[in-house]
């Protein structure tokens, strides 16, 4: 091989990994703008994630210290922070919305909507929804399903060793369960 054909060899091998590359690193520095934006909203409310995740334009983060959820989503322009306090909080559950997609050959589901539905302890309260997913913004799942059933379990297991709302007359109390809620939940994320 002679020099000129070694040039253009490396010229070929450098236009076909640059562009990668440069995907990777912006990925990485837009996850870490919505990882940010979390932390921003979490701040917004005097609390500090301690356990979060993030899965293409979503955010979620859990301040243990003052039992709050936090969810961020971007959408193009459009961003939507929520949060709840798992205080006031009965239980958590997955929103599936699907609809029958009927062929000749098979009847497959199409997934509409993913999410965590929260139902509040009082019932005149209204449910939140985190939404993880709609199919009228984004065409695929890309584990958005795993993500949410990750976190209705650890939210799940946070709400079932909260004391109940009479065990809030004692701050004694109150700082020994609180304490076992912060280990446990990190125990999920980690897990």
């Amino acid at each position: 091989m002679d020099l000129g054909t070694l040039e253009i060899a490396f010229v070929l091998v450098a236009i076909c990994v640059v562009p990668f590359i440069l995907m990777g690193r912006n990925k990485k520095k837009r996850d870490k703008e919505l990882l940010q934006l979390l932390f921003d909203s979490a701040a917004k409310e005097n609390c500090k994630i301690t356990a979060s995740e993030h899965l293409n334009d979503i955010a979620i983060g859990l301040d243990e210290a003052n039992n709050k959820l936090f969810f961020f989503k971007k959408i193009e322009k459009n961003e939507i922070a929520q949060h709840v306090n798992l205080l006031e909080m009965k239980s958590c559950g997955i929103l599936n919305s699907n609809r029958p997609m009927d062929t000749k050959k098979n009847k497959d589901i199409i997934i509409e909507k993913i999410g965590l539905s929260f139902t509040p302890l009082e019932k005149n309260k209204v449910h939140t929804v985190f939404e993880f997913f709609n199919s009228e913004e984004t065409m695929l799942l890309s584990g958005e399903l795993q993500l949410a059933q990750k976190w209705m379990k650890i939210v799940n297991t946070i709400l079932q060793e909260m004391p109940s709302k009479k065990e809030f007359n004692s701050p004694k109390q109150t700082v020994t369960n609180n304490q076992t809620i912060v280990k446990s939940s990190r125990e999920l994320v980690a897990g």
